[in-house]
């Protein structure tokens, strides 16, 4: 009979890196979120100011679903390559 021989563990292999940069890529798009602030917000809410509110904050809704596409891209584009 042969024994069998576990194989050697690796000190880092390429499911522990892409964990990582998983982790790491979660936690700065829930970072984008934190910068949005809602500043201030009329005490007496009726449709037109909530609209006009709203339409107020369309900049900053931008600039956050950009950023947001931007490093799901990069993600995107490191996990293709990543793959063997």
């Amino acid at each position: 009979m042969e024994s069998k021989k576990s194989p050697k563990k690796e000190w880092m292999n390429t499911s522990r890196i892409q964990t990582l940069i998983d982790g790491i890529f979660a936690f700065a798009m829930t970072l984008l979120v934190l910068n949005l602030e809602i500043s201030d917000f009329p005490s007496d809410v009726t449709d037109a100011t909530l609209s006009t509110f709203l339409i107020g904050m369309i900049p900053k809704f931008y600039v956050y679903g950009l950023s947001f596409i931007l490093l799901a891209v990069f993600w995107r584009v490191i996990m293709a390559n990543s793959i063997l």
